[in-house]
């Protein structure tokens, strides 16, 4: 599999710092390409072997999941005698499963 770390070639870093403007942005266009030379690289390498093995892209795909502001909430332990309550975050989803499960099963009982 691909390795996580990405490790840029010697031809992507700068070895030095010039003054000349010029020859900055040459050294930094240089750059800039080889450095999307070897991403481009690596993707169609990865490419290459999921198209082989399957189970790598699923894999893959497993575990690259975006990390959005809901997946990274962290919720509260809400305990009744709190006091007032102030602050506290509820997952409103969490509290609503049981009840409707409860509704779910009362209605299936009514069928019987």
């Amino acid at each position: 599999m691909a390795s996580k770390k990405f490790k840029p070639s010697a031809k992507s870093t700068l070895p030095f710092k010039t003054g000349n403007k010029e020859k900055r942005q040459k050294l930094h266009i240089t750059r800039k390409k080889a450095l999307d030379n070897t991403r481009r690289d690596e993707r169609f390498r990865r490419r290459r072997e999921e198209d082989k093995d399957p189970s790598l892209r699923e894999e893959r795909l497993r575990k690259n999941i975006p990390l959005t502001l809901e997946r990274k909430r962290v919720w509260d332990d809400v305990d009744g005698d709190i006091g007032d309550g102030l602050g506290v975050s509820v997952d409103i989803e969490r509290l609503k499963r049981p009840k409707l499960a409860e509704e779910v099963e009362g209605k299936g009982d009514h069928d019987q």
